[in-house]
Protein backbone atom coordinates (compact mmCIF):
# COMPACT_ATOMS: atom_id res chain seq x y z
CA UNK A 1 0.00 0.00 0.00
CA UNK A 2 1.40 3.10 -1.02
CA UNK A 3 2.14 5.94 2.07
CA UNK A 4 -0.03 8.86 1.03
CA UNK A 5 2.41 12.22 0.63
CA UNK A 6 2.49 14.68 3.80
CA UNK A 7 1.54 17.69 2.93
CA UNK A 8 3.76 20.79 4.54
CA UNK A 9 2.33 23.97 4.65
CA UNK A 10 4.77 27.41 4.96
CA UNK A 11 5.98 27.91 8.42
CA UNK A 12 5.76 31.79 8.54
CA UNK A 13 1.66 30.53 8.25
CA UNK A 14 1.46 28.02 10.45
CA UNK A 15 3.45 29.73 13.52
CA UNK A 16 1.86 32.91 13.34
CA UNK A 17 -1.49 32.31 11.88
CA UNK A 18 -3.02 35.39 14.16
CA UNK A 19 -1.84 37.88 16.50
CA UNK A 20 -4.44 38.31 18.67
CA UNK A 21 -5.13 34.63 19.23
CA UNK A 22 -4.38 33.40 22.63
CA UNK A 23 -1.11 31.52 22.93
CA UNK A 24 -2.42 28.09 23.95
CA UNK A 25 -5.59 27.95 20.68
CA UNK A 26 -2.17 30.09 18.73
CA UNK A 27 -0.03 27.10 19.04
CA UNK A 28 -2.69 24.46 19.11
CA UNK A 29 -3.84 26.12 15.41
CA UNK A 30 -0.56 25.55 14.33
CA UNK A 31 0.22 22.32 15.07
CA UNK A 32 -2.97 21.21 13.53
CA UNK A 33 -2.16 23.15 10.30
CA UNK A 34 1.54 21.15 10.17
CA UNK A 35 -0.76 18.05 10.55
CA UNK A 36 -3.38 17.90 7.70
CA UNK A 37 -4.27 14.60 7.25
CA UNK A 38 -5.54 13.68 3.67
CA UNK A 39 -8.76 11.96 3.36
CA UNK A 40 -9.90 10.36 0.03
CA UNK A 41 -8.35 13.04 -1.86
CA UNK A 42 -9.70 15.90 0.70
CA UNK A 43 -8.14 17.29 3.42
CA UNK A 44 -9.47 17.84 6.60
CA UNK A 45 -9.09 20.85 8.08
CA UNK A 46 -9.86 23.22 11.55
CA UNK A 47 -11.68 26.48 10.23
CA UNK A 48 -10.79 28.68 13.48
CA UNK A 49 -13.66 31.52 11.78
CA UNK A 50 -16.30 28.37 11.76
CA UNK A 51 -14.74 26.99 14.95
CA UNK A 52 -14.89 23.35 13.78
CA UNK A 53 -13.19 20.80 11.96
CA UNK A 54 -14.27 20.64 7.93
CA UNK A 55 -13.25 18.92 4.87
CA UNK A 56 -12.19 20.21 1.72
CA UNK A 57 -9.68 20.60 -1.06
CA UNK A 58 -6.73 22.50 -0.92
CA UNK A 59 -4.28 24.74 -3.04
CA UNK A 60 -1.64 26.56 -1.46
CA UNK A 61 1.56 28.83 -2.66
CA UNK A 62 4.41 29.79 -0.56
CA UNK A 63 3.18 32.82 1.30
CA UNK A 64 -0.77 32.27 0.39
CA UNK A 65 -3.85 33.05 2.66
CA UNK A 66 -5.72 31.10 4.78
CA UNK A 67 -9.66 30.99 3.27
CA UNK A 68 -12.47 28.29 4.03
CA UNK A 69 -10.30 25.12 3.08
CA UNK A 70 -8.19 26.58 0.88
CA UNK A 71 -4.90 28.78 0.21
CA UNK A 72 -5.84 32.11 -2.06
CA UNK A 73 -3.74 31.94 -5.77
CA UNK A 74 -0.59 33.75 -5.27
CA UNK A 75 -0.74 35.98 -8.27
CA UNK A 76 2.53 37.71 -9.29
CA UNK A 77 1.97 42.03 -10.36
CA UNK A 78 3.17 42.53 -13.76
CA UNK A 79 3.95 45.80 -15.54
CA UNK A 80 4.07 44.84 -19.54
CA UNK A 81 4.88 46.59 -22.25
CA UNK A 82 1.94 45.86 -24.92
CA UNK A 83 3.02 48.37 -27.90
CA UNK A 84 2.48 46.92 -30.77
CA UNK A 85 1.54 43.77 -29.67
CA UNK A 86 -1.15 41.75 -30.85
CA UNK A 87 -4.00 40.77 -28.50
CA UNK A 88 -7.22 39.37 -28.87
CA UNK A 89 -10.51 40.03 -27.44
CA UNK A 90 -13.21 38.03 -28.07
CA UNK A 91 -16.98 39.27 -26.79
CA UNK A 92 -18.02 42.65 -27.32
CA UNK A 93 -20.38 43.50 -24.62
CA UNK A 94 -19.67 46.11 -21.21
CA UNK A 95 -16.88 44.33 -19.97
CA UNK A 96 -14.95 44.15 -23.51
CA UNK A 97 -15.19 47.27 -23.38
CA UNK A 98 -13.39 48.26 -20.51
CA UNK A 99 -10.83 45.87 -21.22
CA UNK A 100 -10.38 47.70 -24.97
CA UNK A 101 -10.41 51.03 -23.71
CA UNK A 102 -7.19 50.01 -21.43
CA UNK A 103 -5.42 48.17 -24.46
CA UNK A 104 -6.23 51.24 -26.39
CA UNK A 105 -3.92 53.59 -24.18
CA UNK A 106 -1.54 50.90 -23.88
CA UNK A 107 -0.85 51.28 -27.94
CA UNK A 108 -1.44 47.48 -28.66
CA UNK A 109 -2.59 45.54 -31.64
CA UNK A 110 -6.35 45.07 -31.18
CA UNK A 111 -8.35 42.38 -32.64
CA UNK A 112 -12.13 41.90 -31.96
CA UNK A 113 -13.86 38.93 -32.48
CA UNK A 114 -17.67 39.41 -31.90
CA UNK A 115 -21.50 39.20 -33.59
CA UNK A 116 -22.31 42.75 -32.30
CA UNK A 117 -20.10 45.33 -30.23
CA UNK A 118 -21.28 48.64 -27.82
CA UNK A 119 -21.42 51.94 -28.88
CA UNK A 120 -17.92 52.65 -28.12
CA UNK A 121 -16.48 49.85 -29.62
CA UNK A 122 -17.53 50.72 -32.98
CA UNK A 123 -16.34 54.25 -32.47
CA UNK A 124 -13.15 53.10 -31.95
CA UNK A 125 -13.55 50.64 -34.65
CA UNK A 126 -14.46 53.35 -36.86
CA UNK A 127 -11.21 55.38 -35.95
CA UNK A 128 -8.76 52.29 -36.93
CA UNK A 129 -7.91 51.54 -33.53
CA UNK A 130 -8.75 48.14 -33.38
CA UNK A 131 -10.10 45.71 -35.63
CA UNK A 132 -13.37 43.96 -35.87
CA UNK A 133 -14.02 40.26 -37.16
CA UNK A 134 -17.74 40.83 -37.04
CA UNK A 135 -18.95 37.35 -36.40
CA UNK A 136 -18.23 34.43 -33.37
CA UNK A 137 -15.21 32.91 -32.32
CA UNK A 138 -13.92 30.06 -33.90
CA UNK A 139 -10.57 27.82 -33.23
CA UNK A 140 -7.75 28.90 -34.18
CA UNK A 141 -8.36 32.60 -33.95
CA UNK A 142 -6.08 33.19 -31.27
CA UNK A 143 -2.78 32.00 -33.67
CA UNK A 144 -0.26 34.90 -33.11
CA UNK A 145 -1.90 36.78 -30.25
CA UNK A 146 0.72 37.81 -27.29
CA UNK A 147 -2.55 38.43 -24.90
CA UNK A 148 -5.95 37.13 -24.89
CA UNK A 149 -9.19 37.98 -23.04
CA UNK A 150 -11.92 36.03 -22.83
CA UNK A 151 -15.05 38.42 -22.31
CA UNK A 152 -17.79 37.19 -23.60
CA UNK A 153 -21.61 36.43 -21.62
CA UNK A 154 -21.33 32.61 -22.54
CA UNK A 155 -19.44 30.50 -20.03
CA UNK A 156 -18.95 27.99 -22.63
CA UNK A 157 -17.63 30.30 -25.12
CA UNK A 158 -15.14 31.78 -22.71
CA UNK A 159 -13.89 28.65 -21.53
CA UNK A 160 -13.37 27.60 -25.44
CA UNK A 161 -11.19 30.42 -25.92
CA UNK A 162 -9.10 29.70 -22.96
CA UNK A 163 -8.62 25.87 -23.54
CA UNK A 164 -6.98 27.09 -27.12
CA UNK A 165 -5.00 29.97 -25.19
CA UNK A 166 -3.71 27.76 -22.86
CA UNK A 167 -2.67 24.95 -25.60
CA UNK A 168 -0.90 27.81 -27.37
CA UNK A 169 0.54 29.19 -23.94
CA UNK A 170 -0.92 32.33 -24.55
CA UNK A 171 -1.64 34.33 -21.30
CA UNK A 172 -5.49 34.57 -21.32
CA UNK A 173 -7.79 36.50 -18.97
CA UNK A 174 -11.23 34.72 -18.30
CA UNK A 175 -13.54 37.33 -17.49
CA UNK A 176 -16.64 35.07 -15.87
CA UNK A 177 -13.96 33.01 -13.55
CA UNK A 178 -10.76 34.47 -13.19
CA UNK A 179 -9.15 31.21 -11.71
CA UNK A 180 -9.84 29.80 -14.92
CA UNK A 181 -7.29 32.25 -16.87
CA UNK A 182 -3.66 32.66 -16.18
CA UNK A 183 -3.87 36.16 -15.20
CA UNK A 184 -6.52 38.14 -14.06
CA UNK A 185 -6.93 42.35 -13.96
CA UNK A 186 -6.47 44.52 -11.51
CA UNK A 187 -8.43 48.06 -11.05
CA UNK A 188 -6.05 50.62 -11.38
CA UNK A 189 -5.35 54.56 -10.91
CA UNK A 190 -3.15 56.21 -13.08
CA UNK A 191 -1.41 59.73 -12.16
CA UNK A 192 0.75 60.12 -15.42
CA UNK A 193 3.58 57.62 -14.66
CA UNK A 194 1.97 56.73 -11.65
CA UNK A 195 0.25 53.74 -11.61
CA UNK A 196 -1.58 51.90 -8.77
CA UNK A 197 -2.94 48.80 -8.94
CA UNK A 198 -5.41 47.07 -6.32
CA UNK A 199 -6.45 43.62 -6.36
CA UNK A 200 -8.27 40.86 -3.69
CA UNK A 201 -6.85 38.32 -5.99
CA UNK A 202 -10.12 37.68 -7.44
CA UNK A 203 -12.25 37.13 -3.89
CA UNK A 204 -14.06 40.62 -3.93
CA UNK A 205 -13.91 42.65 -7.62
CA UNK A 206 -16.16 45.39 -6.01
CA UNK A 207 -14.08 45.45 -2.74
CA UNK A 208 -10.91 46.41 -5.01
CA UNK A 209 -12.71 49.10 -7.52
CA UNK A 210 -13.97 50.73 -3.85
CA UNK A 211 -10.22 51.05 -2.53
CA UNK A 212 -9.25 52.11 -6.24
CA UNK A 213 -11.45 54.90 -5.23
CA UNK A 214 -10.20 55.84 -2.36
CA UNK A 215 -6.81 55.17 -3.76
CA UNK A 216 -7.78 57.93 -6.55
CA UNK A 217 -8.94 60.39 -3.68
CA UNK A 218 -5.81 60.32 -1.69
CA UNK A 219 -3.40 60.88 -5.06
CA UNK A 220 -3.83 63.75 -6.52
CA UNK A 221 -2.85 65.41 -10.23
CA UNK A 222 0.29 66.85 -7.94
CA UNK A 223 1.77 63.29 -8.22
CA UNK A 224 1.80 63.32 -11.68
CA UNK A 225 3.79 66.53 -11.53
CA UNK A 226 5.83 64.95 -9.24
CA UNK A 227 6.58 61.22 -11.30
CA UNK A 228 7.27 63.60 -14.77
CA UNK A 229 10.11 65.18 -12.46
CA UNK A 230 11.35 61.65 -11.15
CA UNK A 231 11.27 60.77 -14.36
CA UNK A 232 13.37 63.24 -15.83
CA UNK A 233 16.08 63.33 -12.84
CA UNK A 234 16.94 59.20 -13.59
CA UNK A 235 17.02 59.73 -16.76
CA UNK A 236 19.47 62.95 -16.67
CA UNK A 237 21.56 61.14 -13.51
CA UNK A 238 21.96 57.99 -15.62
CA UNK A 239 23.20 60.00 -19.06
CA UNK A 240 25.66 62.17 -17.01
CA UNK A 241 26.87 60.28 -14.55
CA UNK A 242 29.08 57.13 -15.49
CA UNK A 243 30.31 56.23 -11.84
CA UNK A 244 27.73 53.70 -10.09
CA UNK A 245 28.41 54.74 -6.62
CA UNK A 246 27.62 58.91 -7.72
CA UNK A 247 24.44 57.67 -8.85
CA UNK A 248 23.28 55.19 -6.18
CA UNK A 249 24.21 58.67 -3.84
CA UNK A 250 22.15 61.15 -6.46
CA UNK A 251 19.41 58.80 -6.40
CA UNK A 252 18.85 58.78 -2.78
CA UNK A 253 19.23 62.56 -2.37
CA UNK A 254 16.69 62.81 -4.74
CA UNK A 255 14.75 60.22 -3.01
CA UNK A 256 14.85 62.46 0.03
CA UNK A 257 14.23 65.88 -2.00
CA UNK A 258 10.48 66.89 -0.44
CA UNK A 259 9.40 67.89 -3.86
CA UNK A 260 5.50 67.05 -4.08
CA UNK A 261 5.21 69.53 -1.05
CA UNK A 262 6.32 72.04 -3.35
CA UNK A 263 4.59 70.87 -6.15
CA UNK A 264 1.35 71.02 -3.61
CA UNK A 265 2.16 74.81 -2.61
CA UNK A 266 1.97 75.95 -6.13
CA UNK A 267 5.65 76.96 -5.70
CA UNK A 268 7.04 73.91 -8.23
CA UNK A 269 8.61 75.09 -11.21
CA UNK A 270 10.24 72.47 -13.66
CA UNK A 271 13.95 72.22 -14.08
CA UNK A 272 15.58 72.95 -17.03
CA UNK A 273 19.03 71.20 -17.98
CA UNK A 274 21.20 73.62 -16.66
CA UNK A 275 19.61 73.56 -13.16
CA UNK A 276 19.94 69.53 -13.31
CA UNK A 277 23.80 70.05 -13.86
CA UNK A 278 24.60 72.59 -11.36
CA UNK A 279 22.34 70.12 -8.40
CA UNK A 280 24.47 67.29 -9.92
CA UNK A 281 27.91 69.44 -9.77
CA UNK A 282 26.47 70.15 -5.75
CA UNK A 283 26.81 66.72 -4.93
CA UNK A 284 29.80 65.88 -6.98
CA UNK A 285 31.79 68.91 -4.76
CA UNK A 286 30.47 67.05 -1.43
Amino acid sequence: MTRPRRLHLPSPWYKHPCKNMPRAFSLTFGWICRNVARVRGFLLYFDPFAGKMQKGTVCYTQYGNFRKGYLMTYYVPLMMNLENRRCVIVGGGSVAERKTASLIDAGAELVLISPEATSPLEQWIAEGRLTWERRGYREGDLKGAFLVFAATDQAEVNDAVTAEAHALGIPVNHAGEGGKGSFISPSVVRRGGLVLCVSTSGAGPLVAKKLSRDLDAHFGEDYETYVEFLSTARKMIKEREPDAHRRAVLFKALAEMDVLASIRKGRFQAWNENKWIAWMDEYREE
